[in-house]
């Protein structure tokens, strides 16, 4: 039977139809959320594996990847996992903390996210200008000042215990005297210390009283004498004082603000509270050369 040029042409099949041609995978479209990702075409077990472990939403369970060398399991699972990620809620940031009543143990501090790198950069901030300012304020002439006072009030006190006992061996004619290894007293006659064969020639009765006079002087020098460590340490407890006063005031100006900006953060905002203190218990090391540990 004869085929005729029209049924021939009917059947004929254009050259652009003999192949079919695909799209790039980077640009086939997504048909839904349970279809694998397209660079992991024939991996459908393993994504929605993957997709089950890291969806369970308890304490306790990890995912194990296992594959040939080549498989990407590592992009895969790391795809994945991000894109989980992106539907959830931001974790909190965590920053580990000196731990001011056991240093052994650093304290972690729970922020919400995003705010633990501005609290790290925060306390770098306040650091440095502690650095700076507590030096400073102990080069004050207003603390000079202050030092000086208490250093006069204590040299007064002393310069009067020696002067009530001088007053007082002067009633009786005798000296006080000062001399490299310590205090003497001495017998004086017409304003003069006399030597001891002047003493012998005076008269019993007159020896007797100054002797008497002496001992009982002599107990009382000895009184005062004691009495110099008690005063030169009350002398260094009032510095102290001048120097934590100064140092937490210095501190509490510098750390107010940062404290305030982290009300919000009770843990925080009182681990800001120990450090303000541990701060000024260990101003010494801020006005010494050299970085202190916080």
């Amino acid at each position: 039977m004869a085929i005729s040029a029209e049924f021939t042409r009917k059947l004929a099949v254009p050259a652009e139809r003999l192949r079919t041609t695909c799209k790039p995978l980077d640009q086939v479209e997504a048909r839904g959320g349970d279809v694998a990702p397209t660079t992991y075409l024939g991996q459908q077990r393993a994504v929605d594996s993957l997709r089950f472990g890291i969806d369970m939403a308890r304490d306790g369970y990890n995912v194990f990847v296992l594959g040939p060398v080549g498989s990407h399991r590592h992009a895969l699972a790391e795809e994945l996992a991000r894109a989980s990620a992106a539907e959830r809620a931001s974790p909190d940031d965590w920053c580990y903390a000196n731990n001011f009543s056991d240093t052994e143990r650093p304290q972690a501090l729970r922020l919400p996210a995003g705010r633990g790198v501005a609290f790290r950069e925060d306390m770098r901030a306040l650091i440095d200008e502690i650095r700076i300012a507590i030096p400073t304020v102990f080069e004050d002439d207003d603390y000079r000042n202050q030092l000086k006072a208490i250093e006069a009030e204590v040299q007064d006190e002393i310069e009067a215990l020696w002067q009530s006992i001088r007053d007082e061996a002067e009633k009786d004619d005798i000296a006080v005297l000062q001399t490299p290894t310590g205090y003497v007293l001495a017998p004086v006659s017409d304003g003069k210390v006399i030597d001891d064969k002047d003493f012998d020639k005076l008269p019993e009765s007159k020896r007797k009283a100054i002797q008497a006079a002496i001992q009982r002087l002599s107990d009382e020098l000895e009184a005062r004498i004691e009495s110099l460590p008690k005063l030169r340490k009350q002398q260094h407890e009032r510095v102290r004082a001048l120097d934590r006063d100064v140092a937490a005031h210095t501190v509490s100006v510098l750390i107010r603000d940062l404290i305030a900006k982290y009300a919000d953060v009770p843990d925080v905002a009182r681990w800001l509270e120990d450090a303000q203190a541990d701060i000024v218990e260990n101003a010494q090391e801020f006005r010494q050369s050299g970085e202190p540990a916080l």
